[in-house]
C-alpha cells in the first residue's frame, strides 16, 4: 500500500513478528502465516469508485485457517508498545479476503477485543458468503473494518482477533492491518497491513 512501511512474512511464517517505527513497536503472533493475493488487486480496483484506495491493504493479511488447526476459536494477537499508559487510542482494524476456498453459504465474523492489560470496546467485521463465490469486494476503505477505543495500563495495547464460523463453516481468520490514532488530540498515527505487515508513524 502506497505510503506504508512493511514487515513481510511468508505463507508459513509463524511465531511473533515485529516492526519498530519511531516510538512504536507492533507485534503479531498466533498466525499460520502471511499471505498476499496480489492477483486480486486489479479486480478490486477495476470495479471500485475513486474513493477506494486500499486495494493493496485488503489483499495482504495474516491468517489462520480453522480447518488446518481444528480450533474452535482461532486467535491472532496484535500488540502495540510505546503508547502512553492510561491514555485512550482509536484503533481501526481491517479483516477481508476476496478469495478463500471452501467457504459455505452464510456469514463468518471476525471479532476484535481488548487483550491483556488493555481495556475498552470490542468490534466485529462480518463477511457474507454466497456458496463458494468470492466475498464481495470492498467499495470503500472502511467497508470491512471496525474501530475500537482502547487504553493500556502498561504502555502496550494488546488486541485479540478471533473468527467465528458460519454453521458448518471453516472459521477463516484474516487480519489485513490496522490504524491507530491517539484520543482526543491525534499526535501519532500507526498504519499496518499484514502480509506485508505495514506501519507508518507520523507526528503532528
Amino acid at each position: 500500500q502506497s505510503g506504508f512501511s512493511s514487515l513481510s512474512g511468508g505463507a508459513s511464517t509463524t511465531g511473533t513478528q515485529s516492526l519498530t517505527v519511531g516510538a512504536f513497536t507492533a507485534s503479531v503472533s498466533g498466525q499460520n502465516g502471511f499471505y498476499n493475493r496480489a492477483l486480486t488487486t486489479t479486480p478490486l480496483l477495476a470495479n471500485s469508485p475513486p474513493a477506494f484506495t486500499y486495494a493493496n491493504l485488503y489483499t495482504d493479511f495474516a491468517y489462520i485457517n480453522n480447518a488446518n488447526l481444528v480450533l474452535t476459536t482461532p486467535t491472532i494477537t496484535i500488540s502495540i508498545s510505546g503508547v502512553t499508559p492510561n491514555a485512550p487510542y482509536f484503533v481501526t482494524l481491517y479483516s477481508y479476503d476476496q478469495g478463500p476456498d471452501g467457504l459455505i453459504p452464510g456469514s463468518e465474523t471476525t471479532t476484535f477485543a481488548p487483550g491483556v492489560n488493555t481495556s475498552g470496546t470490542s468490534g466485529t467485521v462480518v463477511w457474507t458468503v454466497a456458496g463458494n463465490s468470492p466475498i464481495p469486494a470492498p467499495t470503500s476503505n472502511g467497508q470491512y473494518a471496525t474501530t475500537l477505543t482502547l487504553t493500556s495500563t502498561t504502555g502496550v495495547l494488546n488486541i485479540l482477533a478471533s473468527a467465528t464460523a458460519a454453521t458448518g463453516g471453516t472459521g477463516y481468520l484474516r487480519v489485513n492491518g490496522f490504524a491507530m490514532d491517539a484520543v482526543p488530540e491525534p499526535s501519532a498515527l500507526v498504519l499496518f497491513t499484514l502480509g506485508g505487515l505495514v506501519m507508518l508513524h507520523r507526528r503532528k
